[in-house]
């Protein structure tokens, strides 16, 4: 009766081709800096919030002080809108910007790690056709 090569020897010498150790490390780095990106994008727009709050309510601040006449107050709420459109455009001006950045550094990262990934494909599967080889010259 033939000698079969045994499947499980095999896959532990495949599992040993394979470390657990160095495979946790770059999902575990990939995270951290896609969280940083984000993390980033995340304060960048608070703080963009935040002014743009601020300079919203000192201008509802003028526009509630008391008014002389009816013309007063109209003036007074056309240049609060005026402000306001001006505003608008700048913030999301500025969150598009954010955006972008977030967009090409996301880009970016999973680039690296896509090339990262292929090439230790290639290099596992040139391993384990490697292995399968020896194995099958061993039992041949």
């Amino acid at each position: 009766m033939p000698d079969y090569p045994n499947p499980t020897e095999m896959m532990k010498k495949l599992a040993n081709l394979y470390s657990v150790e160095e495979n946790f490390e770059d999902p575990a780095e990939f995270n951290r800096r896609l969280a940083s990106i984000a993390l980033d994008a995340a304060g960048r727009s608070t703080k963009l919030s935040s002014e743009w709050a601020a300079e919203t309510i000192a201008e509802l601040k003028e526009v509630s002080s008391q008014a002389q006449s009816s013309t007063e107050y109209n003036e007074k709420l056309r240049a609060f809108v005026e402000k306001q459109t001006e505003l608008t455009v700048k913030n999301m001006e500025a969150y598009s910007d954010v955006a972008r950045q977030v967009q090409t550094a996301t880009l970016e990262l999973m680039m690296e790690y896509s090339n990262k990934m292929a090439t230790e494909a290639k290099k596992a599967n040139q391993s384990a056709t490697q292995a399968a080889r020896t194995s099958s010259k061993k039992d041949g």
